[in-house]
């Protein structure tokens, strides 16, 4: 735990496992574990940014979604998906 290789497993738990627990723990790991760096918790947020409207996720997993993006990039921003995009593209992707 705690290496960059991590986050994948996590992102993969967040998503795809069948109990709502595991995909908690998973967003919870991602966005306040003592074992990753504020640096590699940034890794995450593409992938959570796209989850936050995956119809193919249920209404919770969005929500811890959002949480995680928060918690990660102590931003307060809606529960909108286009948000978080426009924040991410202007801010974390430009370099700003």
């Amino acid at each position: 735990m705690g290496t960059t290789p991590t986050i994948v497993p996590l992102l993969e738990a967040m998503r795809n496992d069948p109990s709502a627990t595991v995909r908690e723990r998973a967003a919870g790991s991602l966005a306040e574990s003592g074992m990753l760096s504020h640096e590699q918790r940034l890794i995450a947020v593409p992938q959570l940014i796209d989850y936050s409207d995956d119809p193919a996720l249920d209404a919770q997993t969005h929500a811890w979604a959002f949480q995680a993006l928060a918690n990660i990039t102590k931003q307060r921003l809606p529960s909108n998906s286009a948000a978080w995009r426009n924040w991410y593209q202007t801010s974390v992707a430009s370099g700003q």
